[in-house]
């Protein structure tokens, strides 16, 4: 499947967002994410790595157990960000 928008392109949104005071800790009423949970349910390394340099706690404590970050990336198959949440203790 091809990428409509960019990894570039995320990251830089991300960060603009994120540098502009942005609010990304609320979940959503569908599947109970936080942005980060989306950034790492659809394998977005830079935007996730963005979010825990910003201080983005990477367990998510407050989460239903299948709604956690570690959880998303885990069921899609993305290793490599299990790997990160790892790294910062998620």
């Amino acid at each position: 499947m091809r990428d409509h928008i960019t990894e570039d392109e995320t990251s830089a949104f991300a960060e603009a967002l994120l540098n502009a005071g942005a609010k990304v800790g609320f979940r959503d009423d569908l599947l109970k994410s936080t942005a980060f949970g989306w950034a790492c349910r659809w394998g977005r390394m830079r935007v996730a790595r963005l979010m825990l340099e910003h201080g983005f706690d990477p367990v998510e404590s407050d989460a239903e157990p299948w709604a956690t970050a570690r959880a998303w990336a885990k069921k899609w198959g993305h290793a490599e960000m299990v790997e990160l949440l790892g790294r910062y203790g998620g």
